[in-house]
């Protein structure tokens, strides 16, 4: 079990559990169903946006800088994650924050749950929980 930020919040107090969430999901790193998460982070750094990247490594944001343009080049516009990756993180971020719950509490089930938090946490519209809860993914998945 990794370390936590700071204590975890009441488990009934939402607004405590938002901030808690958003902090320990910032700290802790993506596991290996995220692999392609790095990647998506990359393509939106070569487009002029190098914040998802630095964000993904805080230990070296410092050094991560946009990569430089030809001379007469013009900047493309910033690349924004589409709507279906960003129901995609969210409900992966979901799991995470059951796993959370499940690490911290021994518990998972609340009245505001997990996919809500996720949702937040991501700026998705509220219509769109729906299609986070019923996310699956796509391809082959491996064993690991």
């Amino acid at each position: 079990m990794l370390p936590t930020v700071t204590d975890p919040p009441d488990w009934h107090d939402d607004a405590a559990m938002f901030h808690w969430l958003d902090a320990e999901l910032e700290v802790r790193p993506p596991e290996p169903p995220f692999a392609e998460w790095p990647e998506i982070a990359k393509e939106i750094a070569r487009t002029g946006n190098p914040e998802p990247l630095r964000k993904l490594y805080p230990e070296i944001a410092e050094f991560i800088f946009s990569p430089p343009w030809l001379k007469g080049k013009h900047r493309s516009r910033p690349t924004r994650l589409r709507r279906t990756d960003l129901i995609a993180l969210a409900a992966r971020d979901a799991a995470r924050i059951r796993k959370l719950w499940r690490e911290h509490y021994g518990k998972i089930k609340r009245s505001t749950d997990a996919v809500f938090f996720a949702v937040q946490l991501w700026d998705i519209p509220e219509e769109d929980l729906l299609a986070v809860r019923l996310w699956k993914p796509s391809g082959k998945r491996r064993a690991s």
